[in-house]
C-alpha cells in the first residue's frame, strides 16, 4: 500500500451546531497531515451550516455538503460517495478524535502490511458531561481482540447487557474504503450502524484490533439497544437480504 495514503473524515451532522466545532477541530487538528475532512449536514434547521463554513474559509481541508434529510446511513453514504480517501474514518458531531488516533492506526497499518477489506477497531473513552458542559467524567473502555463470533455476539448475543458498551462504534474504527464497493449502510432502519458491522462479520470482512484509546464519544444510552435486538434478529434469521 501506500505510505502516505488519503485519510478522508467524514463528520455527520444533524443540528449539533452547539457541539460541532469540537469535532472539526479534533478532526483538523490530526497530526497525520494526509487527510481530507468532509462534513454532510443532513438538513440541519440550527446554525450548523453557518458554525462549519467558518472553518471552510480557514482550511482547504474541510469540505461542506448539505443534503435533505435522510437520517445517519443516508447521510454516510453520501459521505462515502464524495470521498477521495483510501481509508475512511467516521466521526459524528458529537464526538472527536485524538489527535493521534489516525497517525496511529496508519502506521500499524503500513508497518504490518495490512492491504484489502479490513476494519480496524480500538478501545475508546466515552465522556459524561452535564449540561453545561463543564464537568466530565471519562470511563475508558478497553476492548480485547476478539474473532468475527465473538463480535456477532457481543452484539447481539446473552454477553451483551446493558451496561456493556459494544466494541464496535463508527467512530472507533478504521474503515478500507475497499469495503464500501460491498457494503453500504442501510438507509431505512434503526441503529444502521449495527446493522452494518453485523453485515460485515457475516460477510467475513476481517476486523483487527489496535489498541489505543483515542476516540472520545459523548454518553451512550444502552436501553436502545432493547429495540436494537429485535432489529438485528431479522438479519439474523434472514442473512440474505438488499
Amino acid at each position: 500500500m501506500k505510505k502516505n495514503p488519503l485519510v478522508s473524515i467524514i463528520i455527520s451532522c444533524y443540528n449539533k451546531g452547539s457541539l460541532i466545532s469540537e469535532a472539526i477541530e479534533s478532526a483538523l487538528n490530526q497530526t497525520y497531515s494526509n487527510i481530507e475532512c468532509l462534513v454532510i449536514d443532513d438538513g440541519s434547521t440550527d446554525d450548523s451550516k453557518n458554525i462549519i463554513l467558518k472553518y471552510c474559509k480557514k482550511n482547504k481541508r474541510l469540505q461542506y455538503f448539505l443534503k435533505n434529510n435522510g437520517g445517519p446511513g443516508s447521510t454516510r453514504n453520501f459521505g462515502v460517495e464524495k470521498a477521495n480517501g483510501e481509508w475512511i474514518q467516521f466521526l459524528d458531531a458529537d464526538d472527536w478524535l485524538d489527535v493521534e488516533k489516525i497517525f496511529k492506526q496508519i502506521n500499524f497499518i503500513i508497518e504490518n502490511n495490512l492491504n484489502g477489506d479490513i476494519v480496524l477497531y480500538s478501545d475508546y473513552v466515552i465522556v459524561e458531561q452535564n449540561s453545561l458542559r463543564k464537568e466530565k467524567e471519562e470511563r475508558e473502555i478497553r476492548l480485547t481482540d476478539m474473532d468475527n463470533q465473538k463480535l456477532i455476539r457481543s452484539i447481539v448475543g446473552r454477553k451483551f447487557g446493558l451496561a456493556q458498551p459494544t466494541p464496535l462504534h463508527v467512530n472507533n474504527t478504521l474503515f478500507n474504503r475497499s469495503i464500501f464497493e460491498k457494503v453500504l449502510f442501510d438507509e431505512n432502519v434503526y441503529y444502521e450502524d449495527l446493522i452494518f458491522f453485523y453485515n460485515l462479520l457475516f460477510l467475513n470482512f476481517k476486523f483487527i484490533y489496535y489498541i489505543i484509546n483515542h476516540v472520545f464519544l459523548n454518553p451512550v444510552h444502552y436501553p436502545h439497544f432493547i429495540f436494537c435486538f429485535m432489529v438485528i434478529t431479522k438479519y439474523v434469521q434472514d442473512p440474505v437480504h438488499n
